[in-house]
């Protein structure tokens, strides 16, 4: 089975929490962290809905026979 690696990056200077993916037809042969990216339906929660800094990555890998199209549902922007 392929192996894929999504990366998410927040190349914006406010930080983002609460990242939502569409993720409906996801699937895998390799666990995932939950805490990483955790599926709920047809919504993928990244990072355990905890803030994802300005300039930084979170990654995660997953098995499937072709690569997955995740799209953003919606994320909070904290700007200080």
């Amino acid at each position: 089975m392929p192996e894929w690696r999504v990366t998410i990056s927040n190349d914006c200077v406010c930080t983002q929490s609460d990242l939502k993916l569409s993720c409906d037809g996801f699937q895998t042969t390799e666990a995932i962290d939950s805490l990483v990216m955790s599926k709920w339906g047809e919504e993928c929660l990244i990072n355990d809905a905890q803030p994802i800094v300005s300039f930084s990555n979170v990654s995660f890998n997953y098995a499937w026979i072709t690569s997955f199209p995740f799209n953003t549902l919606s994320s909070q922007t904290n700007c200080s």
